[in-house]
């Protein structure tokens, strides 16, 4: 009798196994091994980054309204807006992006749409996990001031300015010229016109 016949053979159950724990973790055994491409998977990874999205909104949800906002409604954390009604200040719960699809087209796409006026800002800002509030008081903030990106190109504009008034009203041209040792050349005649 050889071992075949006395061992028990387990396979169908390894499989059966691997593939509840495939399911149970909402990926593909290509996925988790790693043995697939982007593109012969893409629907499955959409599927997948649906499904995280939605769980993402419930549980953020369910933090924000059963969790954050009575603890800070019962401390104290209460406004008024202008129309008299009462605004509890709590903070949000933000998740970072999965990074299921491609990058590269995600970033372009959206970028595209930000540039059509389809999609505020604060979208690619959150696909990079950026605070939309905090970055719009920091540039407010740098506005005008030295950490302004634009403080440069105000100051080339100043300084060319002031070099045409500083050529127009002084002899720097001149002493230019005789430290560097130049002549002045002869002004050419002007061409006449030879139409006839």
């Amino acid at each position: 009798m050889g071992s075949k016949d006395r061992l028990l053979d387990l396979s169908g159950e390894y499989e059966l196994v691997n593939k509840e724990l495939y399911s149970g973790l909402g990926v593909t055994e290509s996925l988790l091994s790693g043995e697939t491409l982007y593109s012969g998977d893409r629907l499955k990874l959409e599927v997948i980054n649906t499904r995280y999205m939605f769980l993402r909104e419930i549980l953020q949800e369910y933090v924000e309204e059963y969790l954050f906002k009575p603890v800070a409604r019962r401390k104290g954390f209460v406004e008024k807006n202008e129309w008299g009604e009462e605004v509890v200040l709590y903070p949000r719960l933000s998740f970072t992006r999965l990074p299921l699809r491609d990058s590269q087209d995600t970033f372009d796409a959206l970028l595209n749409l930000y540039q059509k006026g389809s999609i505020p800002v604060e979208t690619i800002l959150e696909l990079f996990n950026l605070d939309s509030e905090d970055i719009k008081s920091k540039l407010d903030q740098d506005r005008y001031t030295g950490n302004d990106a634009t403080f440069n190109e105000v100051l080339r504009g100043i300084y060319g300015g002031v070099a045409d008034k500083l050529i127009e009203s002084t002899d720097v041209v001149d002493r230019i010229q005789k430290g560097l040792g130049l002549k002045t050349k002869a002004a050419a005649p002007a061409a006449e016109d030879n139409r006839f």
